[in-house]
């Protein structure tokens, strides 16, 4: 039993260690601003989707308001088989066949990865700003995501995300967990040695998105951003960047329910198993653990091998820990009011993250009307 606790606490100083290193990342993030000096530019946004009517309209009226001094701008959305409305919805709008493209995957291809492909095949702009077609973004979205290339060593741009404030209970707790996630990858950037990547925001070379879509694993159904963010990586330290700006903050929905959301995330963990990167899987595995601490101690507690203090503990070492970064989110999203909500959603997240992981990795999941 000693030997069991030295070994948590190990694993709990490690992860104190890890939100550290984040947080010190965060703060050496500079504000990026957009500058009136840059040379005109070419730039694609690419986007798939799929049965997405109800949200194309926002995303169609978000792109047309975009800030394009000095930008050449094409669109190119890519349906992937939708059986709903929204190819026709895109034909509709007034920049359809002049800055707004449509595209469709083969009938014999489906999935994300088979549409970024047939898209990039469209694409002409030197830089090319990925997302998702549930996402809008502010009118600086694109001067502010391409300032981030200015070094030419960058390959990869990271930009900020947030989900849209919703009232539920469930909405709020992703919120929290999102956000989360996001610190983190900002915050690993900043330290440089990045691990985590959002698709709803990322931008990319076109020259090295082409030599790099063919290895994101194909055979995978999900995990475009994180395979992206490996072979970015593999560019050197200084070929992935982060936009530390507001006016690049792209914003999506929350899960509409809590059967969606177990599924999307069920999803996002089902990649973990394909990662390849050191850095990514030492820090998946030491987040894993810690969070596995606290039903474990529990179980322990109800076998009356431990003491209730000792999982107790381990709970608010680890909310002590990851409060300062957090804080530092809430700052940067203006969700103060956000900050209600940590220590809640921290009684839930360890029995949660356990859960999914195990259900990500061997089960199944529904996406999009199609189960995976």
């Amino acid at each position: 039993m000693i030997l069991g606790l030295i070994l948590a606490i190990v694993i709990l100083m490690a992860h104190g260690l890890l939100m550290g290193v984040m947080s010190w990342g965060w703060r050496k993030l500079k504000p990026i601003k957009k500058s009136s000096s840059i040379n005109q530019r070419t730039v694609s946004v690419l986007i798939p989707f799929r049965n997405e009517a109800k949200n194309l309209p926002g995303l169609l009226a978000s792109l047309a308001q975009q800030d394009l001094q000095k930008i050449d701008l094409q669109v190119v959305l890519v349906d992937d088989h939708s059986d709903d409305q929204g190819p026709e919805l895109i034909k509709k709008h007034p920049s359809f066949g002049s800055r707004f493209y449509l595209v469709h995957t083969k009938t014999d291809e489906s999935g994300k990865k088979m549409a970024l492909r047939a898209g990039l095949s469209h694409c002409t702009g030197e830089y090319i700003l990925l997302s998702d077609a549930d996402c809008i973004f502010p009118t600086g979205w694109i001067q502010s995501m391409i300032t981030g290339f200015s070094d030419p060593a960058c390959q990869l741009v990271q930009g900020p995300v947030a989900l849209v404030s919703q009232n539920s209970l469930h909405a709020r707790m992703q919120q929290i967990e999102f956000m989360s996630l996001m610190m983190s990858a900002a915050g690993s950037i900043g330290a440089k040695h990045p691990i985590l990547a959002s698709a709803a925001n990322l931008g990319v070379r076109r020259t090295f998105y082409q030599k790099s879509i063919n290895k994101l694993r194909p055979q995978v159904n999900t995990g475009d951003d994180m395979f992206l963010l490996e072979q970015a990586k593999k560019e050197g330290r200084e070929a992935v960047s982060y936009i530390k700006s507001r006016e690049a903050l792209v914003q999506t929905t929350p899960a509409s329910s809590p059967l969606a959301l177990w599924n999307q995330r069920k999803r996002w963990s089902s990649k973990s198993i394909n990662y390849q990167d050191h850095e990514i899987i030492s820090t998946a595995l030491i987040v894993w653990l810690t969070n596995a601490l606290i039903p474990i101690g529990l179980v322990l507690v109800f076998c009356q091998v431990l003491p209730l203090f000792i999982p107790l503990s381990f709970w608010l070492v680890k909310g002590v820990f990851e409060w300062p970064l957090m804080n530092m989110g809430f700052t940067f999203y203006k969700l103060p009011r956000l900050a209600f909500w940590f220590w809640p959603t921290q009684l839930v997240y360890p029995f949660y993250i356990v859960l999914v992981s195990f259900s990500g990795v061997f089960g199944s999941f529904s996406w999009k009307g199609r189960m995976k």
